[in-house]
């Protein structure tokens, strides 16, 4: 199945404090470990960023609404991919690994518009795959002022995948003490 590549790159970053994307575990920034994880598996990449202030190698889109946080992302990113389908990411889960996105490749079933990862008794709706198909979903889920990416699985087809050995994986960065965890005990 040929995909494309989506890296959620754009929050606000307030509980950590300075963006996510650059910092640094075992010797790379997490937003080039994102994109090298992509690279597995497809050179059509995009980077849903609101900071102007960075360039990055591969072709960074700010959200078309701003303020909504990952479903903006999605939204404005989704109709430029070239495939069909999206591996998406979240930047601060540095320690997905080819592996995982490898097993939801294998065990997706493309009846299905999402496929999603239950990790860490939590679902992953930033780890998935995910079918251009949705924009017009998301578009009104926008409109009503719904940004929850979790709630899109009331009303579309999907899969959820059981992370199982998987799940210490799904480790999202997003404050100082996580940071400092992750790389006492990953570094």
């Amino acid at each position: 199945m040929k995909v494309s590549g989506i890296v959620i790159a754009g929050g606000q970053s307030l509980r950590m404090g300075i963006d996510k994307h650059s910092l640094i575990f075992r010797n790379q920034s997490f937003i080039d470990r994102a994109v090298g994880l992509l690279k597995n598996f497809t050179p059509d990449i995009i980077i849903s960023a609101n900071d102007k202030s960075h360039s990055y190698a591969y072709k960074t889109i700010p959200d078309s609404v701003p303020n909504t946080g990952p479903m903006g992302g999605l939204y404005t990113c989704l109709p430029l991919i070239k495939n069909d389908r999206a591996l998406v990411i979240p930047v601060d889960m540095p320690l997905l690994s080819p592996e995982v996105l490898r097993y939801l490749l294998q065990q997706a079933d493309l009846s299905k518009k999402i496929t999603v990862f239950h990790a860490n008794d939590r679902l992953q709706m930033l780890a998935g795959l995910y079918h251009k198909g949705i924009v017009s979903f998301l578009q009104k889920q926008l409109a009503a002022g719904d940004y929850k990416l979790q709630n899109l699985l009331k009303t579309i087809p999907h899969q959820i995948i059981e992370a199982k050995n998987f799940s210490p994986l799904f480790f999202n960065i997003n404050t100082p003490g996580q940071y400092k965890k992750l790389n006492l005990e990953n570094g």
